[in-house]
C-alpha cells in the first residue's frame, strides 16, 4: 500500500522557456538539502519512492507552448516521530551552520524501524546518503541484528557504558 503525500501544483511560468531553465530555479533553491532529490524534466515521483525515508522527491514537466508548469512533489508522512525529526533537524543543522565541514551527527535507531525489508533497505539509503558527508555515530539498542544491520553497510558498532 502506497503511503504519503503527494502533490500536484499547476502554474504559468511566462518567463520559462524550457523545462531545463525551471529545473534550475529548483536547483538553485534546493542546493545542499540533504532531502530533497530532483528529478529530470518530464519525470515526477510516486510515493513508493519516498516510503520509510525522510526525501521529498520533486519532478516537473513544462509545456512551452501554454507556458504551463506541472511540479510533483511527494513525502511519506508517517513514522514521522520525535527521534526521527529530531535526527533530521540535526542533520539539516549541522549541515547549513558547518560551511561543508564534517560533522559527527548523532542517530537513534529503534522501535520497529528494522522490521520490514523495504524500510531496512530505505533506512541503509539514507545512512549511505548522509555517511558521504558527515562522520554518523548510530545509537541503538537492536542487539546482534543491528550491529549485524549496520557492519554490512561499512558502518562500525561498538559499546558505550553511561554512567548517570
Amino acid at each position: 500500500m502506497d503511503r504519503g503525500i503527494l502533490e500536484t501544483i499547476y502554474f504559468r511560468a511566462p518567463q520559462i522557456r524550457r523545462a531545463e531553465e525551471l529545473l534550475a530555479i529548483y536547483e538553485k533553491r534546493y542546493a545542499g538539502e540533504p532531502f530533497v532529490r530532483l528529478y529530470d524534466p518530464g519525470n515526477v515521483p510516486d510515493l513508493r519512492a519516498v516510503q520509510f525515508t525522510n526525501f521529498c522527491d520533486i519532478g516537473l514537466r513544462f509545456d512551452p507552448a501554454t507556458k504551463r508548469a506541472v511540479v510533483v512533489s511527494c513525502i511519506d508522512n508517517l513514522g514521522k516521530g520525535a527521534a526521527g525529526q529530531l535526527s533530521k533537524t540535526l542533520i539539516c543543522a549541522s549541515a547549513s551552520r558547518d560551511g561543508g565541514a564534517v560533522v559527527r551527527i548523532l542517530v537513534k535507531l529503534g522501535g520497529t524501524l528494522l522490521d520490514a525489508e523495504d524500510s531496512r533497505r530505505r533506512l541503509a539509503e539514507e545512512l549511505t546518503t548522509v555517511s558521504r558527508q558527515h562522520e554518523l555515530v548510530v545509537v541503538h539498542g537492536g542487539g546482534k541484528q543491528m550491529t549485524r544491520f549496520l557492519a554490512e553497510r561499512g558502518l562500525r558498532a561498538g559499546s558505550l557504558t553511561v554512567y548517570a
